[in-house]
């Protein structure tokens, strides 16, 4: 899905070291771009705690993961947050877009559900 790219906001300034392909999904290079940018409007404005402390922490590998799910008769593209360790990945946000509609939605594990990406 391309090379690393760095994502310079007035919130953070990190690299994206990964993008991975989970699934057999053809993307075009216009939506790859596009799931570029939602990525870094997300990170640029989130306020999570946890993704505000992967994003400060300047030891951190981030990467995002890219699949199409299903979830309950609806078809998104699930992104994956991620920060890279020696030998493992662990994700620290799941983001669901659905292209139809453009909108972005985070998902809430604990709730088992996706919510209305909103900002202020």
């Amino acid at each position: 899905l391309g090379l690393p790219h760095r994502l310079i906001s007035k919130n953070f300034n990190c690299v994206i070291w990964v993008k991975m392909k989970r699934d057999r999904t053809v993307y075009s290079d216009a939506y790859q771009k596009r799931i570029a940018k939602l990525v870094e409007y997300y990170l640029d404005k989130n306020n999570q705690t946890g993704v505000q402390f992967q994003l400060k922490n300047p030891e951190a590998k981030l990467g995002y993961s890219v699949e199409e799910t299903d979830w309950e008769g609806v078809v998104y593209t699930q992104i994956g947050l991620f920060t890279m360790g020696k030998s493992n990945m662990k994700t620290f946000q799941w983001l669901f877009y659905n292209a139809k509609t453009q909108e972005l939605y985070e998902f809430d594990v604990p709730k088992n559900t996706p919510i209305l990406f909103h900002y202020q």
